[in-house]
């Protein structure tokens, strides 16, 4: 027995991996629809448990809002037209790649932060989730002073009763404050005073709640929320950005994208004005020196002719004077320029970024020098643009990094070079006036004295004077450019505070999980049809069967529950299920032509399957056609016929086989005309003996005169061999299957009865068909379009105890398969 379940199991899981591969090839969508139609129930929790699940998410997963703004670039200002060349810098170093990155840096999140209120977060926290109270909490903390930078980014409990509060935290160990609301309150890390805002409030919400408090690490504050900004190029051609920002607080959401659009303006327009002002600086400081300078001259000037008693010295002097201040003009201006290329070679060896290539060039404004050197400035400015931009897609050791680097070099060179030349050629022209201008004196010495001296006071007077009206004039350019600097970038849409979150999506969310309901239920749909291992239709007995089975015909459920098989054939003659054994004994008269074949031996694998149902109410429709039928019980293990039409089984065929009772004793009457019946009787302890003890046929033989059929109601099998001895002796063997009850397997135990047993007669009938298949397009190989049926109660073996189990009925009516 161990052996052949073992098999049995072996074969099913064979049958189960040959299913999965054939599946696509022996596809029924009608005993799919079915399983899919018995499933319904599970299919139904498992959309119920998707839909709770999708709102259990929606509940407890915080919302996420996202702020959005609209910022077009635009560099143009009003100061281009007054000085062109500081024009042609901006606009090289302007572009909308130049803002991108400035918008995308931490540098100018972390600006955007300090000009926000989050030195200290306040939170609400839950069960499940935690609420940043933002901007404003119910307390506030005040006038914070950080005494251990350890506190950063520690939680700090907060409890308030009224006009008292204590705070808690954990360092080194648990710490524990207590203070009163307005009061400064110190601990080893930091102090502050708390101000409770709305008591109420504080009072409400820590009833579900737990309150605590953040001092804030700006560092960690900026790698927190940083990841969630998002900066990307709307329109390049228009030079539009889009600025987002994502956030579980909306207001948070919305001021930091507020914020960072003025940041991002605000310091566009400080970087503009640095280079104008560095410049201004510079001439600050000439027009101080040369002020002073004047003013010396101017003061000399006037007390020598107050004590000479004269306005003006004409004569002979004047040609040289002129001379000689020409040539102290030619010198002062060399030495101006001497100076801005000193200036110029400093900027250029504490050069680290564009912003300084900017000044160089700002520096060359209105020089002799400037169209010999701005062109070389302005191709390192470019250089230097390419390699920050080059930065962020490429790597320091990259090929195009180090010949950016490498041009970069040989520009510096250039430019060093460039500015020494032209630092020789002005010592040059210096040294050649200056050789003048002693000619010119030795000979200017020569005149009058007071007259000279006259003369050389003026002279420096006038020197001053000029210097002093051109550093005022570079003064007033510069001033105008300070002024005249704007920032042309507009935003186009601002900030908007979010009314609903673009995360989690109620709808998409819904969605999501019904798909995934409905996947998991098509799954089980799928593996119960893979695992579908019963019986469904004769096409499948025919299909699994290695012999030539004869399909006697089937009979079809029965909807009414009744407790033990019974005769229910002659309660409604013209119902579909008496039609049906119409048609099983028509079927019988084309199985042989032998006039005297009596002897119908029924048989089924297992107990459940129908035989004792079948035999009965086989009898009764034989019955019906006027012929004399007697059903004999031989499954003497488990009888049953005795109870069918409810009598008792103190004798039967178990005292008639040992001799205790007669033949004429044992046979009872039945309430149907023409249909009699002989019981298993008592329980034997050696029924397979006494069936092939030879007194058997004796018993048959005498029935076989006296009655047109008899019907012998066999034990299963496929338990027992008890039936083996009547199956052979029977003229019509029949084996009873039952839909979605009997297994696949259960086809070859008729398969070995026909070729091992050579019972060659064995016909089919397959029991309990459920016909409502028929609607989804499943066909049973034979048409019956049968509406009826009957339960059998399932589960028990054929050997195990007859005491009900008792089971939630509910519970099992709700979740159990349909059969």
């Amino acid at each position: 027995m161990v052996n052949e379940k073992i098999q049995n199991q072996t074969e099913s899981f064979e049958r189960y991996k040959d299913r999965i591969s054939n599946f696509s090839n022996e596809f029924e969508l009608g005993l799919f629809i079915y399983i899919a139609r018995k499933s319904f129930r599970w299919i139904l929790l498992f959309m119920a448990v998707s839909i709770l699940a999708g709102w259990l998410y929606l509940r407890y997963t915080p919302p996420v809002y996202e702020s959005t703004s609209i910022i077009q670039v635009n560099d143009e200002n009003s100061v281009k037209s007054l000085i062109p060349t500081i024009s042609q810098v901006e606009e090289e170093a302007s572009g909308i790649d130049k803002a991108l990155e400035l918008m995308r840096s931490e540098f100018l999140f972390r600006r955007t932060l300090e000009q926000l209120d989050l030195k200290v977060s306040y939170f609400a926290e839950g069960q499940i989730l935690t609420e940043i109270k933002y901007p404003w909490s119910a307390y506030e903390v005040r006038n914070l002073v950080i005494l251990d930078s350890s506190i950063l980014g520690t939680r700090i409990n907060f409890m308030a009763n009224k006009d008292e509060f204590t705070i808690s935290y954990l360092a080194d160990k648990e710490i524990t404050v207590n203070g009163k609301n307005g009061h400064l309150f110190q601990t080893p890390h930091f102090k502050a005073e708390i101000i409770i805002n709305d008591p109420q409030s504080i009072d409400v919400a820590q009833k579900d709640n737990h309150l605590y408090f953040v001092i804030n690490n700006v560092d960690l504050l900026v790698k927190n929320l940083f990841p969630s900004l998002n900066v990307t190029v709307l329109n390049a051609n228009a030079k539009t950005l889009q600025v987002s920002f994502k956030n579980h607080n909306r207001i948070l959401a919305h001021d930091i994208v507020w914020e960072l659009t003025r940041s991002f303006n605000a310091y566009a327009l400080e970087k503009k004005n640095e280079s104008s002002q560095r410049v201004l600086d510079f001439i600050d400081g000439q027009i101080d020196t040369v002020y002073n300078k004047l003013k010396s001259s101017e003061l000399e000037l006037q007390a020598f002719r107050q004590l000479n008693k004269v306005q003006d010295f004409q004569g002979i002097s004047q040609n040289y004077l002129e001379r000689l201040t020409e040539l102290e003009s030619q010198l002062m201006q060399e030495e101006i320029d001497q100076k801005l290329l000193s200036e110029l070679e400093q900027s250029l060896k504490e050069y680290r970024n564009n912003d300084d290539v900017n000044n160089m060039l700002s520096i060359l404004t209105g020089t002799r020098y400037e169209d010999a050197l701005s062109g070389l400035v302005k191709e390192l400015f470019t250089l230097v643009v390419s390699k920050e931009k080059e930065k962020f897609s490429s790597t320091t050791k990259s090929t195009y990094m180090k010949s950016l680097d490498y041009q970069i070099e040989i520009q510096i060179r250039l430019i060093y070079q460039a500015i020494t030349s032209i630092k020789r050629q002005s010592d040059t022209r210096q040294n050649s006036i200056k050789d003048k201008i002693r000619q010119y004196e030795t000979i200017y010495y020569g005149l009058p004295e007071k007259e000279i001296e006259y003369t050389k006071m003026e002279r420096m007077f006038n020197i001053n004077e000029k210097y002093h009206t051109l550093l005022l004039e570079k003064k007033t350019e510069y001033e105008i450019s300070l002024a005249g600097q704007t920032i042309g970038n507009q935003i186009l849409e601002d900030a908007r505070l979010p009314d609903s979150p673009i995360s989690p999506r109620k709808k998409v969310i819904y969605i999501l999980f019904s798909l995934m309901g409905i996947f998991f239920s098509t799954i089980m749909v799928v593996v119960r049809y893979l695992m579908h291992n019963e019986i469904t239709s004769l096409n499948e007995i025919t299909k699994y069967s290695q012999a030539s089975i004869s399909i006697l015909g089937i009979v079809p459920k029965y909807k009414e529950n009744i407790p033990v098989s019974q005769l229910i054939v002659d309660k409604n003659p013209k119902s579909l299920i008496a039609e049906a054994f119409r048609t099983i004994r028509t079927n019988l008269q084309f199985i042989g032509s032998d006039p005297n074949a009596k002897l119908i031996a029924v048989t089924s694998t297992i107990s459940g399957e129908g035989k004792t149902f079948v035999a009965i109410n086989l009898a009764g429709m034989i019955a019906y056609s006027g012929k004399k039928v007697i059903i004999i019980d031989l499954d003497m293990r488990k009888p049953k016929i005795h109870l069918g039409f409810q009598s008792d089984n103190d004798y039967g065929m178990s005292t008639l086989l040992i001799g205790k009772d007669s033949l004429e004793n044992c046979i009872r009457k039945s309430n149907f005309n023409g249909l009699d019946f002989i019981s298993a009787g008592p329980i034997p302890p050696n029924p397979a003996e006494l069936i092939i003890n030879g007194k058997l046929e004796v018993i048959l033989e005498k029935l076989k005169s006296e009655y047109d059929i008899v019907i012998i109601d066999n034990p299963p099998v496929g338990l027992v061999t008890d039936g083996l001895h009547t199956l052979k002796m029977a003229d019509y063997p029949l084996y009873i299957f039952r839909a979605n009850y009997s297994k696949k397997n259960f086809i070859q135990n008729a398969d070995r009865l026909i070729n091992e047993n050579r019972i060659t007669k064995l016909s089919v009938i397959l029991n309990g068909v459920d016909t409502e298949r028929g609607s989804y397009g499943y066909n049973y190989g034979y048409g019956y379009g049968y509406g009826y049926g009957y339960g059998y109660t399932s589960g028990d073996g054929y050997y195990t105890s007859d005491s009900p189990v008792k089971k939630n009925i509910r519970f099992q009516k709700f979740f159990s398969r349909k059969k």
